[in-house]
């Protein structure tokens, strides 16, 4: 159905917003680019599987399709399990309206993503992240039959030890605008500038 296309949309513009982190960081020991993807990944990764378990969990709450448009609001609480050992802790709330016979839709999202002493292995070396104090990611969306368009928002920052002696932090803010046809984001990540920009396909 449409409905399942919008929430989809949203995951592919996030994590395209993920591929920006690169070597750098905010104050102590340096990650290689490797670690940070991996760091990144995790993050990443316990997002999205966060996001879907608390939407399949959450059917009580859903709105009806009976009605048109739909009007929902949603607020979502899970934890999940790290690669290798410890937790992420999830907050998501999101509002908004969606046509699903037209495809028309709006939504505004948050979701508070604390990772607690969370095992990240790269290599042969464990990385042990936890929040600093977490990452918040706003977004405010509009869908038009096919084509989604909005804002995507990434604040806050991370921490690190890793078994060979390293500590440090890692700040994230980064601002994402997109449309159907066009992408860019610009900001911070581990004290590393981002400006990227480009035209995506139809």
């Amino acid at each position: 159905m449409k409905m399942q296309r919008f929430f989809g949309t949203l995951a592919i513009v996030s994590l395209l917003a993920a591929c920006s982190d690169s070597v750098g960081v905010t104050d102590g020991d340096p990650l290689t680019e490797l670690e940070s993807e991996a760091i990144a990944t995790e993050l990443l990764d316990g997002v999205f599987s966060g996001f879907a378990a608390g939407l399949s969990g959450s059917s009580a709450q859903s709105p009806s399709l009976s009605q048109v448009p739909v009007t929902f609001s949603l607020a979502i609480t899970h934890v999940e399990a790290c690669e290798g050992s410890g937790t992420i802790n999830l907050a998501v709330s999101m509002d908004g309206t969606f046509d699903d016979q037209t495809g028309d839709g709006n939504l505004s999202l948050e979701i508070v993503e604390t990772m607690n002493d969370c095992g990240v292995t790269v290599g042969n070396i464990l990385f042990t992240v936890n929040g600093n104090p977490n990452i918040t990611m706003i977004g405010e969306f509009t869908v038009s039959g096919e084509d989604v368009s909005g804002t995507f928002a990434f604040d806050g920052g991370f921490s690190y030890t890793s078994a060979d002696g390293r500590v440090g932090s890692c700040g994230v803010n980064v601002d994402i605008v997109f449309t159907p046809t066009s992408l860019s984001y610009q900001g911070q990540v581990c004290n590393t500038t981002i400006d990227f920009s480009a035209t995506i396909g139809v």
